[in-house]
């Protein structure tokens, strides 16, 4: 699953979908104080006790990708600053968990592609760290109707495709022999630009490494039932009772966040889709291409340490709820799913074998957003991302911080 591209589709930057793991989640950086035990502030935005609460200069709910870049982005601003991320399942779940995480360097408005460099830029900084990134560049053909090829190469912000050569089309053939592609229709490939991962590990990755940072953590596990301010920071209860208190407080639990009281009033509109992907018992080389279905809204995605290959459809089940054990592919969706495949080769569609479903949070222009909950004012709510929080978390971070003013300053 993957990003969609029409504003009124997924857009294809989707894999994923998402990304928030629930409404919160705990796992403890450090053994716990003894209650009443005071912790002074070091002047360094450490984690401290007073009155038996740990104190937070900044507190992230939900575990997903956009969180988790969240809390990095934080920490690369204010590295001694005391960070807490936390989910009601564990790091990476969520629509996080489910995404294909295929990055495409492509955005259906000029925002949308503002926010498509800036996230590039993070994820190609985070590399520069010597951070491990779990992501593989890939080759990639596009089947473009004529009528939309004008549109589909304005949406490229870096690494424009070409023609397909003759040789590009041998390949395509080789690989699938009965690929069908029409007379009206016209084949790109991309040599970059176009790059796979994993969005749960990714996540998982910059979560675990707050456990090993001093007075910063990932907890897991725990809902957070109510933000409510108090005094210049605010309180956090979770569903066990216990008490956090933190400065800055930003919200990014993804699909979830349709229940959040807070963005009814923004007036967001914010809707939960259900993100799908078939797979194909067609096992991949290490080196084969993705083929983009561009006016279908489809790909095909070679996942070779998976052993299948992976078919992302359009979905259009709307208003579903994020629970994971409700969220199957169904029947008609299958069948309409095979339906796109089979048009374009029946031995694909013979080859499929189960697939993946869950669902994320969508706007009505597909563009995720950023925003300041009316109600508790210093709360953010970051979201909305329409199956793109992979391809988009680190500039959705970005945005985060920068409205929090006053972490910046410490």
């Amino acid at each position: 699953m993957a990003d969609r591209r029409r504003p009124w589709r997924d857009d294809l930057r989707r894999a994923e979908v998402g990304g928030g793991g629930g409404r919160c989640g705990v796992h403890r950086a450090q053994p716990a104080a003894p209650a009443g035990q005071l912790r002074q502030p070091t002047g360094r935005g450490l984690f401290r006790l007073v009155d038996g609460l740990s104190h937070f200069d900044l507190a992230v709910v939900g575990a997903g990708i956009v969180g988790a870049t969240v809390t990095a982005e934080a920490r690369r601003r204010r590295p001694r600053a005391s960070v807490l991320l936390l989910d009601q399942s564990l790091a990476g779940s969520g629509a996080t968990r489910y995404s294909a995480a295929l990055s495409t360097p492509t955005g259906a408005s000029p925002a949308h592609r503002r926010l498509v460099q800036r996230a590039g830029r993070w994820y190609s900084d985070l590399e520069r760290t010597g951070a491990a990134l779990p992501r593989r560049s890939l080759l990639t053909y596009w089947v473009v109707g004529e009528a939309s090829a004008a549109g589909f190469t304005k949406e490229f912000v870096s690494d424009p495709p070409v023609p397909a050569a003759n040789r590009d089309l041998a390949r395509l053939r080789e690989l699938h022999s009965d690929l069908a592609i029409g007379p009206a229709e016209v084949v790109f490939r991309s040599d970059g630009g176009v790059w796979a991962g994993s969005a749960a590990d990714t996540a998982k990755a910059l979560a675990y490494g707050l456990n090993q940072a001093e007075g910063c953590g990932c907890r897991e596990g725990v809902r957070v039932e109510d933000v409510e301010p108090e005094g210049d920071a605010f309180l956090l209860r979770t569903h066990t009772g216990d008490r956090l208190r933190s400065r800055h407080v930003v919200l990014a639990t993804g699909p979830w966040l349709a229940d959040d009281p807070g963005q009814g009033p923004l007036g967001w509109g914010l809707r939960v889709k259900k993100v799908a992907a078939l797979h194909l018992a067609l096992r991949p080389r290490a080196h084969d291409p993705a083929i983009v279905f561009w006016d279908e809204d489809a790909f095909l995605l070679p996942m070779p340490a998976a052993g299948f290959t992976l078919f992302s459809f359009h979905c259009d089940t709307w208003d579903v709820r994020p629970e994971s054990a409700d969220l199957v592919v169904e029947r008609s969706e299958r069948d309409a799913a095979l339906g796109v495949l089979a048009r374009r080769s029946t031995r694909l569609a013979a080859s499929h074998a189960g697939g993946r479903a869950f669902c994320d949070g969508y706007l009505p222009g597909r563009l995720p957003l950023v925003c300041e909950d009316p109600a508790r004012p210093g709360v953010l709510l970051a979201g909305g991302c329409s199956g793109s929080g992979f391809r988009l978390a680190p500039a959705l971070a970005e945005l985060a911080l920068d409205r929090l003013d006053r972490f910046a300053e410490g």
